[in-house]
């Protein structure tokens, strides 16, 4: 095969596109590499570019790779460029078998209708190993591991916790519907209330001598409760003896005017109602209905003996009305709160067994750098050569740049999150080796100079996206915003030399932040350079 079908047989695999112009879709595959070595990743793109700006795109959830296997399914990102929108899917694919091997043609659909994308070929090369000067040892004994049941746990807590708060709900809202019933009783007058509870006990059983008590218990309670409703007595509160006292009290001071037959018959109604309830006497049942209506005469001539409330005693009892209105409202505000807060409560411990206890405190509490990673990320390009990064802030040219800089930043140094790019001119294409030690000493004086101490460095040479370079790293001690001491904090600077130009782009953060290093990575991994031309 000549060199010129070389080079064209690279460009239709690295890129195989094809065109649906009365649809005014654009579709591209490809690879990273057309040439791997077995086991090696592979990164696989199906773009598509539309002036849509809302395609409903579905690709294949069970998509077949096979002879190669999924390593993993990237979200879709979304581009826009001029007029059109590029909207890109990425797997990250793993060959294990050698030879020529083809990524097959998969299946998506745009609004409803079906593509097929082109397969495309892989060269998957075997990799030699060294049996002379490296030594071959056993395959080691298989190691018995305890069996995860963390999500098994979690299945069921979530389940208790549900069931806790379905029946905490249930709970809670039979109270609030039974106080709700008392309340709508106590609105009847006292004189209608006492009447109809006591011919609640015309359909009560007398036979026994526990049903006698309780028989007595309520009939001795009805006209308790008509008395300190309607002469405001504290009835309830008080024994037999001290309540005929008060009785008697009304009777002789004119406040209310019962006969003293019926004062004497009250009188023997609490003593039999004393003696089935504390001597346990049993009380022949015709005696005890009579007792009924002793006690209802009683409660029909005091209301009829009371005289006219005058200005002052309606004012009071306004007064009182008003106080258990309010009081009935805030208890069932209490109980509407004690619902919503349970509710709250259930959900929160829900999503954090499921999600995790700092993804959900930080969501709800906007940590910084949370809404950084949650946020949308926009790509875009750079300075000349075009340099296109995906961040979650558009960079921001600096106009006071030297004559041979481009310099491009999100924020301040001072920040929680710093991202600087800087493209600078060469007189000439640099050819020599990267000198990395000159390199990381002048990196360590642009940090001094921005306040930073403690300074703990490290390099490496690095490839990111094909783009080779070297990569200085470490922690410092800088001053941050809202800090009255300076914090710890991680920071790169990637450099690579590129087009008679040196890239470099560096990102500062907070060592303790939890997702700063999630952040760097996605930044760092959407580098990319387009040449001049």
């Amino acid at each position: 095969m000549n060199i010129p079908s070389r080079i064209f047989f690279t460009l239709f695999i690295l890129c195989s596109t094809f065109f649906f112009a009365q649809n005014q879709y654009e579709i591209t595959t490809s690879t990273d590499s057309t040439q791997v070595k077995i086991g090696s990743e592979v990164i696989y793109r199906i773009q598509i570019k539309t002036q849509d700006e809302n395609p409903k795109l579905l690709f294949n959830k069970k998509s077949a790779f096979f002879p190669f296997d999924t390593i993993n399914s990237y979200p879709i990102d979304t581009t826009k460029i001029e007029d059109f929108f590029l909207f890109t899917k990425k797997y990250s694919l793993i060959p294990f078998e050698d030879g020529l091997q083809y990524i097959p043609s998969q299946p998506l659909i745009i609004n409803g209708k079906l593509f097929n994308t082109d397969s495309i070929p892989i060269k998957v090369e075997t990799v030699k190993v060294d049996t002379v000067q490296k030594k071959i040892y056993d395959i080691k004994p298989i190691i018995a591991v305890k069996k995860n049941n963390r999500d098994i746990f979690i299945k069921i807590g979530i389940g208790i916790g549900i069931i806790i708060g379905i029946l905490l709900l249930i709970l809670v809202l039979k109270y609030i519907f039974k106080n709700r019933k008392l309340s709508l009783k106590k609105k009847l007058p006292p004189l209608e209330q006492a009447i109809e509870d006591l011919k609640k006990l015309e359909s009560v059983s007398l036979n026994e001598q526990e049903e006698l008590k309780d028989y007595y218990s309520r009939l001795t309670n009805i006209i308790r409760k008509y008395l300190e409703d309607e002469v405001n007595i504290p009835a309830m509160e008080s024994t037999s003896k001290e309540l005929l006292v008060k009785l008697k009290t009304l009777n002789e001071t004119k406040k209310i005017q019962l006969d003293k037959e019926v004062f004497k018959e009250i009188e023997k109604v609490f003593e039999n109602a004393d003696l089935a309830k504390f001597a346990k006497a049993l009380i022949d049942s015709n005696n005890a209905k009579k007792d009924k209506v002793i006690i209802e005469k009683a409660v029909v001539q005091t209301h009829e003996s009371i005289p006219e409330p005058d200005f002052e005693s309606l004012k009071k009892q306004e007064e009182h009305l008003k106080k258990e209105q309010l009081k009935e409202k805030v208890q069932r505000l209490k109980m509407v709160s004690i619902v919503f807060a349970s509710v709250i409560a259930i959900g929160l411990i829900t999503c954090f067994l499921i999600f995790g206890y700092y993804p959900v405190k930080d969501t709800l509490f906007r940590y910084p750098t949370k809404v950084l990673k949650d946020t949308k990320w926009y790509t875009s390009k750079y300075g000349a050569p075009a340099v296109q990064i995906t961040a979650p802030r558009i960079l921001i040219r600096d106009k006071n740049a030297a004559a041979n800089e481009q310099l491009f930043s999100w924020g301040d140094i001072k920040d929680r999150f710093y991202t600087h790019l800087k493209i600078t001119t060469l007189q000439e294409k640099n050819e020599e080796e990267i000198d990395v030690e000159t390199y990381a000493n002048e990196i360590i004086s642009e940090y001094e100079n921005l306040g930073a101490v403690n300074i703990l460095i490290k390099n490496e040479l690095t490839t990111i996206n094909d783009i080779k370079g070297v990569k200085i790293f470490g922690t410092l001690d800088l001053p941050k915003n809202n800090e009255k001491e300076k914090i710890r904090c991680n920071y790169i600077t990637f450099f690579s030399a590129f087009e008679s130009h040196n890239i470099n782009i560096t990102i500062i953060y907070a060592t303790e932040d939890r997702y700063g290093k999630d952040i760097e990575n996605r930044i760092l991994q959407s580098l990319k350079l387009f040449n001049i031309k």
